[in-house]
């Protein structure tokens, strides 16, 4: 039998058995900051793929590289796409085609393609600080507005959602 896989927590005990955030949780933490943002964009796209309107396989694109850290968790970097016009689509999609995906959101979305251009122009997408667990736990306070609790502690869990909420 082969070894259990041990399950990363954002909360462990300190020596006086209080639950506190667990220092060594930064990946953990930005997985469920990417897993939300997903969700957020998915929904303000109404689950519909942008180009073609597919309900099924969506995918959040990050209209910025999601490298680019200033801007990987902002709600207006993302993209709504179905995985085909995301990764597949030779007309329109961002990986397949870029010229064609830029002159596409131009022509349907210019307020999408005016404001990536901004970010890029002003230096929005540069990150010049410390990704630590509070740093995160910035973001997960501001992506938790779009979610109900249940959904948010879906993602998150419970203990650290309620840490969440008692350490704004």
């Amino acid at each position: 039998m082969g070894k259990r896989k041990k399950r990363r927590s954002a909360m462990k005990k300190n020596r006086q058995g209080e639950w506190v955030i667990n220092p060594d949780a930064t990946t953990l933490l930005r997985d469920f900051c990417d897993a939300l943002w997903s969700k957020a964009v998915i929904a303000d796209y109404a689950g519909k793929c942008a180009i073609c309107g597919r309900t099924e396989n969506l995918n959040a694109h990050h209209l910025i590289n999601r490298h680019h850290t200033g801007t990987r968790h902002m709600l207006e970097n993302g993209f709504c796409l179905c995985g085909y016009c995301h990764t597949m689509c030779p007309n329109y999609s961002p990986h397949m085609n870029e010229e064609g995906w830029k002159s596409w959101l131009e022509e349907n979305f210019p307020h999408v393609a005016k404001w990536e251009h901004m970010a890029w122009n002003t230096g929005l997408h540069k990150f010049d600080s410390v990704k630590t667990v509070f740093y995160y736990c910035d973001i997960l306070n501001h992506l938790k507005q779009y979610f109900s609790d249940d959904e948010f502690a879906a993602v998150v869990g419970k203990r650290f959602s309620e840490y969440l909420e008692e350490n704004q």
